[in-house]
């Protein structure tokens, strides 16, 4: 009976050395797997960075021309604005001096 109960029990120790070694492989790859997810998180992470980093400074230049533009409109506005009272004032000096 011993030598049965030995090879039986050789055997078992074979199976668990054989689970033992699956789940070490098994471990290893699912390790692996991780790795590369955390890998491909932190890249697609950094690109939408820089998308998102390239979209801000072109809303910033758009919005800078925008306010370059109103900036413009407004200042025509005010020189319009004052070469009509200059017009006015010289034509009050003028009223004026025609009445002298």
């Amino acid at each position: 009976m011993r030598p049965k109960q030995n090879r039986k029990a050789q055997e078992e120790d074979e199976a668990s050395d054989d689970m033992g070694s699956l789940l070490s492989v098994l471990q290893s790859h699912l390790n692996k797997r991780s790795l590369y997810r955390k890998r491909q998180i932190a890249q697609d992470s950094s690109s939408l960075i820089t998308s998102v980093k390239k979209l801000a400074k072109e809303r910033i230049v758009e919005e800078k021309s925008e306010i370059a533009e109103k900036n413009t409109t407004k200042q025509q506005k005010v020189s319009k604005l004052m070469a009509e009272r200059i017009e006015l004032i010289e034509s009050y000096l003028d009223e004026t001096a025609a009445f002298q």
